[in-house]
């Protein structure tokens, strides 16, 4: 992958004011002790980066002013726990200055081209789509599926060996967290790969279509960017003064707002004033709907923990193709532990992480019928949202991998089982808070920006 280096501004005091804040490890071995845990969700001053689970490491993000009271709660939980960053301040500021180090780089060295070895901005993964439409115009395709909220395009790359064909298709988005920037790094190498590659993935393109949205929430990306490290949210503006934004990862109109999201604008997980709310999670469903009979597989990318995660997020209940979900993430695991990566855990959002309404993966299963839906957290290792620039690259390749495996299963499943996949695509009914009476609007396409 290459990228100009041109038009890069520095970034500096990325990650808000959090002077003292720290980040604990603990890992609750009873149900008793992660009901203790989550008592403190909802507390001002108290970010749960990963949700506490029995016999899994949950991290919390704790202000000065709130540490007191967590650690009085652990202790009387009967928990010990592990300090990852005693002054996340203090963490962020060497980050810092490895970002803004690399910016300066890019900035000197206008003229040159560079490798995966940092993270990109939001107007430089632009101009890299950009560019490589117009590199490979047989290839590669753009549609422009809107705006956001500070009105930046969202841009989904068609990849294909023959874009007209009407193949079936594979999606793939990242950053709809917007802290979370391996995500989309990790999605820009596989667009990457794809698109610049011409032999030596060819079979990945052979009668396949690839979608791929690189970063989901541009608004809340470039946030991090400039402002708040921290930020996961969108950009919007609500009803309560101060507070901005919605989860877009909890807006999506399939059993919305049921469970593990929040009314309450200030909180990480608002649910928005209603599904669809954010404008977008709405131009990722018109793309996805309109596109619903040939997409086949819906991959979004998040972190971190290590998980394949397939629907669904509402209930603790199966669909009931779950076996072909699990399988095929099984094959998508073993590729990627091939590669290198630590192993992934597979399951269904619920019962292996936390239940969630309102998420894309169970709207692109339950509502548009894709049959195949996951969500993948990449790896945190001990640094969680923070990962340093030195393991872009392994974790790249490492999911590109797992992208092969996912590839060559729909291949399979088409040839067994026909266009379908598998046995069911809606298992639920579809309980919406909006009715679906006209498809969403059509999107249009382009190939040169």
């Amino acid at each position: 992958m290459r990228i100009p280096c041109g038009a890069v501004t520095l970034s500096t005091n990325l990650f808000g004011e959090v002077s003292s804040f720290t980040v604990l490890r603990v890992s609750p071995a009873t149900q008793e002790q992660v009901t203790g845990l989550l008592s403190l969700d909802g507390r001002p001053g108290v970010d749960w980066w990963t949700p506490p689970r029995v016999g899994a490491p949950a991290d919390v993000m704790v202000s000065p002013e709130a540490r007191d009271a967590v650690l009085q709660q652990m202790n009387s939980l009967g928990l010990q726990w592990e300090v990852l960053h005693s002054d996340l301040q203090q963490h962020n500021g060497v980050v810092d200055r490895e970002l803004a180090a690399a910016q300066l780089a890019g900035r000197v060295a206008a003229d040159a081209y560079i490798d995966n070895k940092r993270y990109f901005l939001y107007d430089e993964i632009e101009d890299y789509i950009k560019r490589v439409a117009e590199n490979h115009p047989n290839r590669v395709k753009v549609h422009d599926i809107g705006r956001t909220f500070e009105g930046r395009r969202m841009l989904v790359v068609h990849v294909s060996n023959c874009p007209y064909c009407n193949y079936t298709a594979i999606w793939v988005d990242a950053g709809i967290h917007a802290r979370e920037w391996i995500a989309p790094a990790t999605a820009l190498f596989a667009l990457s790969q794809l698109a610049e590659n011409e032999t030596a993935h060819a079979d990945m393109r052979e009668q396949l279509d690839w979608y791929i949205l690189v970063v989901a929430n541009p608004d809340g990306y470039q946030f991090t960017h400039t402002t708040d490290r921290m930020w996961r949210k969108t950009r919007s503006t609500t009803s309560m003064p101060g507070c901005y934004g919605a989860d877009p990862n909890r807006n999506f109109d399939f059993h919305w707002n049921e469970v593990g999201a929040s009314k309450n604008p200030c909180s990480e997980t608002f649910a928005g004033r209603n599904a669809f709310s954010e404008i977008e999670a709405k131009n990722i469903r018109t793309f996805l709907w309109d596109n619903r009979l040939k997409i086949k597989l819906y991959i979004s990318y998040h972190s971190y923990g290590n998980f394949i995660l397939y629907p669904w997020g509402y209930t603790a209940e199966n669909p009931k193709d779950w076996q072909t979900l699990k399988s095929v993430a099984m094959k998508a695991n073993e590729a990627m532990v091939r590669a290198g990566s630590e192993p992934y855990t597979i399951g269904s959002s619920t019962q292996t992480l936390y239940a969630a309404a309102g998420g894309s993966d169970d709207w692109a299963k339950g509502f548009a019928g894709i049959p195949l839906s996951y969500t993948i957290e990449l790896p945190g290792y001990k640094f969680g949202f923070q990962l340093p620039t030195s393991y872009i690259d392994a974790v790249a390749r490492q999911s590109f991998e797992g992208l092969r495996a996912f590839a060559s299963e729909v291949k399979r499943l088409r040839a067994v089982n026909g266009p379908n996949l598998t046995v069911e695509t809606r298992a639920f009914p579809r309980r919406t808070q909006q009715g679906r009476a006209q498809a969403p609007p059509t999107t249009r396409a382009f190939g040169r920006l």
